[in-house]
């Protein structure tokens, strides 16, 4: 016979608010052979703690608990942080929660980053969350088609579409000789890439189901 208590008790369990704790971040980090100041590991954790909170409202990264965010999204979006050049402009397309725009700009604050999210809601998280942990980022509400006359150093989109596609969409808005980050469960192939682009650097991980690959690709000049 079931308990009253037990229902009261796992209904309690399922209401507790979510919380990324820097624990978990800096385990993930180590996976990947990262490492950050106390600051930078307490703002990451802080991030996924709100990011979490506001998912219950609205989808934003897929992760419904503190170890999924960190062994997922969080894991995924972290992967682009050795490709990063330290400096010029940064454009993360689709940003939805946020990533991997918001880890990059915590471990590179000297890039000027714009944000780009067609969807408000989503939107609207991405400046509260840059109010929050006091980032400098620029926000962009629509969709990459509707903003003429983008020009970037570089530009990264995570999961929202094909390497392929995206690289195509990417040379449209990303000066010539910049850079086109590419995360991705699978390494490039020469076909994938634009005329005259090469794969200046390209990194293997381990996620938590299957390798991650993450590229930075050079423009032709």
């Amino acid at each position: 016979m079931k308990r009253r208590g037990d229902s009261q008790h796992r209904y309690k369990g399922q209401t507790e608010e979510p919380q990324v704790r820097p624990a978990l971040v800096t385990t993930c980090l180590e996976r990947l052979g990262l490492s950050a100041d106390g600051p930078t590991v307490e703002s990451l954790a802080a991030y996924g703690t709100e990011l979490l909170l506001w998912s219950r409202r609205i989808d934003l990264c897929g992760a419904r608990s503190a170890e999924d965010f960190a062994s997922g999204p969080l894991f995924d979006a972290l992967t682009l942080v050795p490709l990063l050049e330290a400096r010029g402009t940064l454009l993360d397309v689709g940003s939805g929660g946020g990533l991997p725009g918001v880890p990059a700009q915590l471990f590179r604050p000297e890039l000027a980053l714009t944000l780009l999210e067609p969807r408000t809601r989503r939107a609207a998280f991405l400046r509260h969350i840059c109010a929050k942990l006091g980032l400098p980022c620029t926000i962009r509400e629509g969709r990459l088609e509707e903003q003429p006359g983008l020009s970037f150093d570089s530009a990264v989109a995570q999961a929202v579409w094909p390497p392929r596609e995206w690289m195509e969409k990417a040379a449209t808005v990303v000066r010539a000789g910049g850079a086109v980050y590419v995360l991705s469960a699978a390494p490039l192939t020469r076909d994938m890439l634009p005329q005259g682009a090469t794969v200046e650097q390209e990194l293997r991980f381990e996620g938590r189901s299957l390798e991650r690959w993450a590229a930075r690709v050079r423009l032709a000049g």
